[in-house]
């Protein structure tokens, strides 16, 4: 058999069905992480398992209502995106409905962290950042552990 012969048959083979698992994408792993992360600030925030207090707004709200609020966005500001001083748990109102509550979300950050916790964050976010395959990986292991000993 001439070798290309050879070569296009294990093309066939590959195209019946036997290929190998695909490897997850970088921007795949991310969103995995990104739910993983989330699901850690909304326990760690939880107040006895039954509510929360709104970074933004201070008012205590049903965990329904709580979404994982980032104090810089997540999207502008990758190098600090995973950082779990800059999210915080935070209402629907104040996440979606204004746009993050930025005097508010201040005003609980520096009542939470202090001003030296918000230089930081400013700081960090001017950081270039590109995470690799293994360090999303790593992160998603880190709060995987996290979340089960919340739930301990």
């Amino acid at each position: 058999m001439p070798y290309y012969n050879f070569l296009n048959r294990g093309k066939k083979s590959l195209k019946m069905g036997n290929k190998l698992p695909k490897e997850k994408t970088l921007g795949t792993l991310k969103k995995e992480l990104q739910v993983i992360f989330n699901r850690f600030i909304r326990l760690r925030d939880t107040i006895d398992g039954t509510y929360f207090i709104c970074i933004s707004c201070q008012e205590p709200k049903s965990l329904d209502q709580m979404n994982a609020g980032h104090f810089f966005s997540a999207g502008h500001n990758e190098a600090i995106r995973y950082y779990e001083k800059n999210c915080n748990g935070q209402c629907v109102r104040c996440n979606n409905f204004l746009h993050g509550n930025l005097i508010g979300y201040t005003k609980g950050m520096l009542k939470k962290y202090g001003q030296a916790t918000i230089d930081d964050l400013e700081i960090r976010r001017h950081n270039i950042s590109k995470l690799a395959k293994f360090e999303v990986s790593l992160l998603m292991d880190i709060y995987k552990r996290k979340i089960e000993e919340l739930n301990k």
